[in-house]
């Protein structure tokens, strides 16, 4: 229980450490109830696993708040939001049940994901009438959430009423003031921490990105680097980005050599680094074709082990971008990247090549694509269209598609 009060998510480790005190103390109620949670929860990691966690949460005779928290949680990660919300509820009339810090933390993530700020200010109400107030993993969580669905009042005064605060506490504030373009103030805020880590770095790399910082980006991480702090993925995805923001060419290559050096792009890597190695390749891939060197983004695209939608993505939109409309045509390969790579275009996708239609003049035969759409054509795609019929002065044809459009 003290775990749980602290916002501290027991592990594998935590369980058998449990189950141990369980046997040796012939607990064996308790037990069954810690095995039931903690099948759940291994259940709800993997996808599809949802049935199995209902299932065995109709079948349990006797339920605690980590077995409701379990299910809500899976809910969330599933998107069923709604869902989560009605247990959430059916909990709070529950007398002999008090939400805990993982249950707000998962209610809060369902707000979050369906952007309903006037339901986590319900929540963040909720958490202060339980004595929740306090919490500093409550807190820590909720800027997370003002930063995303409030305004950066909102951020303020919750962090300035905060009696405690930690280093996520000060990084969350970074994030959330690069959010709403406030870059100063989270420097200030950078400036401010007495302790720092790569996250807190990273935060702030990124938060440059997003805001069009790219040489304060590349110099932040040339800081990184100079102090000797740990490199995930994420920062090299991010010194990637601001070099394609900064169109510095010498700069991109040297990255990219220190990534090759670092081993990103080795095929030899285990298993959980491979999602690294793609993230890191596409990046390199995007930041080429930004800064006009397509050759090397092709090279990087031929060389990555392993590719998926957004590596392709990211090759289409290099050619669209210098104008390589045959190249384009070549990439998008609807057939083998169905067959060779089991992949199925996206709207993405198929905003891609009717970009490449309409440039070519080739407006019938772009809609005719689009007519011919397994999926349902999302605003991209038809914002392509419309973009092509402006370059070559097609009136009649742009207000008929842009009626589609808007319908």
């Amino acid at each position: 229980m003290k775990l749980r009060n602290e916002g501290i998510e027991p592990n594998e480790f935590t369980f058998v450490a449990i189950l141990s005190a369980c046997i040796r103390d012939l607990e064996l109620e308790l037990g069954f109830q810690v095995h039931a949670n903690a099948l759940m929860g291994w259940y709800g990691k993997f996808n599809g696993g949802l049935r199995f966690v209902f299932k065995m949460f109709d079948e349990m005779l006797k339920r605690d708040v980590t077995s409701w928290n379990t299910v809500i949680s899976s809910l969330v990660k599933e998107g069923m939001y709604e869902k989560a919300f009605e247990l959430f509820r059916v909990i709070q009339g529950i007398g002999s049940f008090r939400a805990d810090f993982f249950t707000i933390s998962a209610i809060l993530s369902a707000c979050e994901g369906s952007n309903a700020l006037m339901k986590g200010k319900e929540v963040h109400v909720h958490a202060i009438r339980i004595g929740l107030e306090g919490s500093l993993s409550v807190n820590n969580t909720l800027i997370g959430f003002y930063s995303k669905c409030g305004s950066a009042g909102d951020v303020v005064a919750l962090f300035e009423s905060m009696p405690v605060r930690d280093i996520i506490t000060w990084t969350e504030m970074i994030t959330a003031y690069m959010e709403f373009g406030l870059v100063d103030l989270a420097v200030e805020v950078f400036d401010k921490m007495l302790e720092k880590n790569c996250v807190s770095y990273n935060a702030l790399m990124a938060g440059f990105c997003r805001n069009a910082e790219g040489l304060k980006a590349v110099k932040l991480f040339i800081e990184m680097v100079e102090e000797g702090l740990e490199l995930t993925d994420f920062s090299l995805s991010s010194i990637i980005n601001a070099c394609a923001l900064a169109m510095d060419v010498k700069t991109s290559e040297q990255i990219q050599g220190f990534c090759v050096k670092f081993g990103f792009r080795s095929n030899v890597f285990v298993a959980a680094l491979l999602d690294m190695c793609i993230r890191v390749s596409n990046s390199i891939i995007s930041m080429y074709a930004k800064c006009w060197n397509m050759n090397c983004a092709i090279k990087v695209f031929n060389i990555t082990p392993i590719r998926d939608v957004v590596s392709w993505n990211a090759l289409i939109a290099g050619h669209i971008l210098h104008r390589q409309g045959d190249e384009a045509l070549t990439a998008w390969l609807f057939l083998s990247m169905r067959t060779n790579y089991d992949i199925e275009p996206t709207s993405q996708h198929y905003a891609s090549f009717v970009s490449v239609l309409g440039h070519w003049g080739l407006l019938e035969e772009a809609e005719e694509m689009i007519d011919k759409m397994t999926l349902e054509p999302k605003a991209s795609v038809w914002r392509a269209l419309l973009d092509s019929c402006r370059y070559i002065s097609t009136q009649p044809l742009g207000n008929e598609w842009q009626s589609t459009y808007l319908q």
